[in-house]
């Protein structure tokens, strides 16, 4: 026992006196274990932990066009050799009035609560007898509407709210968390009644033990190729099954994956660069250990005391580590833009940590005690011969320190690579010009409850009229849907009586109603023709106004002007004819490409739903209450959030801003280790040389004849791994597309910026070490004997 407190004060000397080795590996450690720990928590908590659902290993889900609300019940039927139980739900949008608001709502078939083990805080949930009549008739909301739009009043159940003009009784109240689902703001769940006609139903399916997916897939093909109509024979019916964790997971799945490989990388960086500072240091221990053994400390012993040195390294390492981790963690989870499923549930995660620390401990103790055990099976008596005040290596632990930082640039730069494309990405898709004028703008949903077209009209006329009159307001106008918001009408466009775009056409034409106004609003600049104007109103002709990109595909001659476009949503086609076009503007937040628009007037096809703009004359936030006020006697309106138009294009490009980051950190950290790990090399090959680098001074030597040897040198290792890399980036770069957008996962200027930023950093890291070889007194370094 006597003997381990000697060789821990001895370590906790030894670490003292070499402050900068300690400094560096300490800050190497803490820094990749923390990091590792911090991603591979969230990773766990988003991915890997089953969801709290009885056999949610085995739930998947099943989408798409031949799944409707009228065959759910020959799928239930006929879905009975690989799944042994089945819920259904759709997405929508549900108005309530008082208050009067717009809710997400879930409408749910009878099996999904007790499928996923759901049940209400209060009251009850659905039973048989809330399907079978034409109308829900009851809801079971969450917690977090009883609690914010009826201020947690005890009495709910049996409360009657007006949903989309209908009366519905509250029934049940959800527990404050019941569960990730693939739709995380849900306000209110209704029944799913049969009948009820919708192409964003969604089956949700518990597989029988044993039955993979792939056979679970070709079941459900097989029963949508016998359900199809004639109609859809034509185009075969898709049909999608996944698992559900990966559908709750949603788009940070990716993301997450290919984050965590990003940190693999850093963490083999760290792991070289611990290597190195071993072999450096132990380079320059070799006479104390061979005046150890030669005083006769047993090998074992001085394995020990090495030990020793290499544990206390990574566990203080480990436990700066753990504050990084806690830190890093906690402004991830804080940082995130966007919902990611179960992230704020990430904890610390054990095996994680234990995991970087033995793979940090590992290479910090194979690469100190490997040579130290060789030299303890050398002589003596020739290692005090040696040189004294320099330390020297071997041909084969030179050879040793230079393949790990050829190895540790090759890492660095495929980081860098990665990340670098993805930062790419968001430069690309920021929407520094898309196409209108965002500035002072502040935007609003609004909901018409009166199914009338006419009154329709009506009440967004007196509601633009009234918001138009508050002081500091410009000019009011609205939209079916907003640029930038993805969101947009897509009929079927037929052009002298041929299907041209729809929705199974593969070419899509996005369809928008507006005011007169909106354009002039937005400051869309009409580039031929004319814009809409008081006259096209219910009374006359259909008009329409499309944008340039829809004129080139159409009518690449430019005679667009009078041209007449059919819409068909269903029924009979409607004739519109072109009157104007406007000037591209950007659809979707993560493609920067123009796509076909077409605007038509609210005031010839009253939509149910559109979108008012608001441009002030400065501050568009300050108006919101005035603007809430002027709405407040509107009963058959239901307003939406308020939110400025600068800040729905900020959240438009939110994940890629976030990708940007969290990989432009990654890459940062990739690019200290690398010169941290090619100063140590260069430096430590300095000092062993100063004897040689004195002799060529007093032979006649010049200072820039030393540098550039010095850089040449260290210079040929970071080049030959900066092309490595590239390599291995190349190799990569099927995975990284999942986070590219515009932008090839090759781009070449990209990846000979990245390239050259690393060489750059090596080039720094060489210089302060070669000045340092300039500035050696040859009198001193031949003194050395």
């Amino acid at each position: 026992m006597e003997s381990l407190w000697q060789d821990l004060r001895f370590a906790l000397r030894v670490l003292r006196k070499s402050p900068g080795f300690t400094a560096v590996a300490v800050l190497t450690l803490a820094l990749g274990i923390g990091a590792n720990t911090a991603m591979f928590s969230v990773i766990d908590a988003v991915l890997l932990r089953p969801l709290p659902y009885k056999g949610s290993d085995r739930m998947v889900v099943l989408y798409g066009s031949a799944i409707d609300t009228g065959n759910f019940e020959q799928w239930r039927q006929r879905l009975t050799s690989s799944y042994d139980r089945f819920a259904a739900f759709a997405i929508g949008a549900t108005n309530i009035t008082a208050p009067n608001e717009q809710l997400t709502s879930l409408r749910v078939s009878e099996d999904f609560f007790p499928m996923l083990g759901i049940r209400p805080a209060i009251g009850r949930s659905f039973i048989s007898a809330d399907f079978e009549s034409k109308n829900p008739g009851v809801a079971v909301i969450t917690d977090r509407l009883w609690r914010t739009d009826f201020s947690s009043d005890p009495k709910i159940i049996g409360r009657t709210v007006i949903t989309d003009k209908a009366a519905v009784t509250i029934i049940g109240v959800l527990q404050p968390k019941f569960g990730p689902l693939p739709y995380w703001d849900i306000d209110i769940f209704l029944p799913l009644l049969p009948g009820r006609a919708t192409h964003t139903m969604v089956v949700l399916g518990r597989l029988r033990p044993g039955v993979s997916p792939s056979a679970a897939r070709a079941e459900a093909t097989e029963i949508a190729d016998g359900l199809a109509t004639n109609v859809a024979r034509r185009n075969r019916p898709l049909i999608e099954v996944e698992p559900f964790k990966e559908i709750v997971a949603g788009d940070a799945r990716s993301m997450l994956l290919l984050a965590a490989g990003a940190m693999g990388l850093v963490l083999l960086i760290v792991c070289a660069n611990i290597a190195n500072l071993q072999l450096v240091r132990f380079a320059g221990r070799k006479r104390e250990i061979a005046v150890r053994n030669a005083l006769g400390a047993s090998r074992s012993r001085i394995t020990i005391q090495m030990m020793i040195e290499a544990l206390m390294l990574t566990l203080v390492g480990g436990a700066l580590g753990l504050l990084v981790a806690v830190w890093t963690m906690s402004a991830l989870v804080s940082q995130v833009p966007f919902h990611i499923s179960r992230i704020g549930e990430s904890r610390i995660d054990g095996t994680a940590l234990l995991f970087t620390l033995c793979v940090s401990a590992s290479s910090t103790l194979l690469f100190g005690l490997i040579p130290a055990l060789s030299s303890c099976k050398s002589d003596p008596a020739s290692a005090l011969k040696q040189e004294t005040g320099i330390a020297t290596a071997g041909a084969g632990q030179r050879r040793m320190r230079k393949g790990f930082l050829f190895a540790e640039i090759a890492l660095a730069t495929m980081t860098i690579v990665g990340a670098a494309l993805v930062v790419k990405t968001y430069l690309v898709l920021r929407p520094s010009n898309p196409g209108f004028d965002a500035s002072n703008k502040l935007t609003c949903g609004l909901t018409f409850l009166e199914s009338s077209q006419d009154q329709r009209i009506v009440l967004l006329r007196n509601t633009i009229q009234r918001i138009a009159a508050i002081p500091g307001v410009r000019s009011v106008a609205a939209v079916s849907d907003l640029p930038m918001s993805g969101m947009s009408l897509i009929p079927n466009i037929s052009i002298d009586g041929h299907l041209v775009a729809g929705l199974g056409n593969g070419l899509m034409v996005h369809y928008r109603l507006s005011t007169n106004n909106f354009l002039r609003v937005m400051h869309m600049p009409v580039v031929d023709g004319r814009g809409f104007e008081s006259y096209d109103n219910e009374g006359m002709p259909k008009v329409a106004i499309i944008n340039q990109t829809m004129a080139r595909r159409f009518w690449p001659d430019g005679k667009v002007l009078g041209k007449r476009v059919a819409v068909d949503w269903g029924g009979k086609p409607t004739e519109y004819t072109i009157v104007g076009v406007v000037h591209d503007a950007r659809i979707f937040g993560i493609d920067p490409s123009f796509k076909p628009e077409m605007y038509a007037p609210f005031w010839q096809d009253p939509f149910g739903r559109m979108t008012l703009v608001i441009e002030a004359a400065h501050n568009p936030a300050g108006i919101v209450p005035a603007v809430r006020e002027a709405l407040r006697p509107f009963q058959s309106i239901v307003a939406g959030e308020f939110e400025t138009m600068e800040a729905l294009l900020r959240s438009s490009v939110a994940r890629p801003r976030f990708d940007a980051l969290l990989f432009g950190c990654l890459a940062g950290l990739a690019l200290l280790l690398a010169m941290l790990g090619t100063y140590g090399v260069i430096s430590y090959g300095v000092t062993q040389r100063t004897r040689e680098i004195g002799l060529r001074i007093v032979l006649g030597a010049q200072g820039r004849s030393l540098l550039g040897m010095v850089i040449r040198e260290g210079m040929l290792l970071a080049g030959g791994g900066i092309l490595l890399g590239i390599g291995g980036a190349l190799v990569l770069r099927k995975f990284l597309s999942a986070l590219l957008f515009g932008i090839s996962p090759t781009d070449p200027v990209t990846i000979i910026t990245a390239a050259a930023l690393l060489g750059a950093v090596a080039l720094l890291a060489c210089y302060i070490p070669a000045r340092r070889a300039m500035k050696v007194d040859p009198m001193v370094a031949l003194r050395q004997e």
